[in-house]
C-alpha cells in the first residue's frame, strides 16, 4: 500500500504593479540554522521542493516568486523574509517586499498603526522598511 504524505501550506498572493508574489505565511516550520541566512542555505540545499512547489505550475506561473515569513533575526525587525523566484533565492526584491508588507498587515500579523504603518523585515540584504 502506497503512503501520502499531505502537507497543508498558507499563502496569500499579492501583486503590486502586476507583478505577482506568493507569501508564505503559515504551514513550513523554521528551516534549520542559527540565523536568516543559513536558514535560507538550508531551504536551497535541503528542501528546494518547496520553491519549486510554490512557484511552478500547476500552482505558480512564470512569473511567480514566493516569500516565506519567519520570525525576525534581529530586535528591529517585525519579520524575517527569505525570497525565492523561479530559479534563485535572492537577497531581495523590492514588489516582493511591497506584497509582504501589504500582506502581513491585511492578515492581522502586525497591528496598523495610523497614519502609517511600517513593517521591517530581516533579509539577506539587511533590514529592509516598508511603509
Amino acid at each position: 500500500m502506497a503512503s501520502f504524505s499531505v502537507r497543508t501550506v498558507r499563502t496569500v498572493d499579492s501583486h503590486t504593479e502586476g507583478n505577482p508574489t506568493r507569501v508564505i505565511v503559515g504551514g513550513v516550520p523554521v528551516p534549520p540554522g542559527n540565523n536568516l541566512f543559513e536558514r535560507r542555505d538550508w531551504l536551497r540545499a535541503e528542501s528546494d521542493g518547496l520553491r519549486r512547489m510554490i512557484n511552478f505550475e500547476p500552482r505558480g506561473s512564470g512569473l511567480m516568486c514566493s516569500v516565506l515569513v519567519l520570525p525576525p533575526d534581529s530586535a528591529e525587525a517585525d519579520f524575517s523574509a527569505i525570497i525565492m523566484e523561479q530559479d534563485e533565492y535572492v537577497p531581495m526584491c523590492g514588489h516582493c517586499i511591497i506584497g509582504t508588507a501589504t500582506t502581513v498587515v491585511s492578515q492581522g500579523m502586525v497591528a496598523v498603526q495610523e497614519p502609517i504603518t511600517t513593517v521591517k523585515f530581516d533579509t539577506p540584504a539587511g533590514l529592509v522598511s516598508c511603509d
